[in-house]
């Protein structure tokens, strides 16, 4: 009888550990992710790349848990071997670091989660083109994070071209990934916060989508369609 990967093995208990994770079964999870980890451990250098997803995928339930302190520690270990691993300026570190700005701003430190959200954002530009959807989407937390800072002047901008980003790709590709209602919800909200009224909010995403020949009910139609569990999509029942 062959003998099992431990890699393999450790590899498919992050998956089902994820996988409860997402359907709320904390407790269920957690034990599996644990055992994906001893076993990693036990197995240094054979599954680094596997270990720094797992570390992710604990530090995941621990955000979940409101256990934000300890899920820093993980999320900074997986960040160190992928930059130990990948070239600076691959996607997943982008990703790490998004990941771990997120957990910042939990813990009240918005000033160090803007510098990741900064560095995330770079790679994007550099490793996919400017109208990119991801990098629409990591506008996007760019610019949440500056809207709940006070800072909409600096939000507004960066938020219009999330917007401009996320519409386009659903015209063009007819496609639109998770998270993209969210870019409109932000938008909305950041010019509402500095004092437009419905009817200029409506105007301002016709008026940047009018120059590229975009029909934006067509976009939203789009965007609307795409699987988006946690939000309420606020903004499609402010177009319809």
């Amino acid at each position: 009888m062959p003998s099992c990967d431990p890699v393999q093995m450790a590899r498919t208990m992050d998956n089902l550990g994820l996988f409860l994770i997402r359907s709320n079964r904390l407790n269920d999870a957690e034990p599996l992710i644990r055992r994906s980890l001893d076993i990693l451990e036990q197995n240094r250098g054979l599954g680094d790349l596997q270990r720094a997803s797992v570390l992710n995928t604990m530090a995941q339930l621990l955000c979940n848990q409101g256990r934000a302190d300890q899920a820093e520690q993980l999320e900074r270990e997986a960040l160190a071997i992928h930059e130990r691993n990948l070239d600076p300026a691959h996607p997943i570190i982008a990703d790490d670091l998004c990941t771990l700005s997120v957990t910042l701003r939990a813990l009240g430190r918005s000033t160090e989660a803007e510098q990741l959200l900064r560095q995330a954002l770079v790679i994007d530009e550099k490793t996919s083109d400017s109208d990119h959807p991801n990098v629409g989407l990591r506008l996007n937390n760019l610019a949440m994070l500056l809207r709940d800072t006070n800072r909409l002047a600096e939000a507004e901008p960066l938020s219009r071209r999330a917007v401009e980003i996320i519409v386009k790709s659903a015209i063009t590709n007819g496609y639109a990934p998770r998270g993209s209602t969210l870019v409109f919800d932000v938008y909305t909200d950041v010019l509402k916060r500095m004092g437009r009224s419905q009817q200029e909010v409506r105007a301002q995403l016709n008026a940047f989508c009018l120059p590229s020949g975009i029909n934006l009910g067509d976009a939203l139609a789009v965007i609307a369609s795409q699987k988006e569990p946690t939000q309420n999509k606020s903004w499609w029942k402010f177009w319809r």
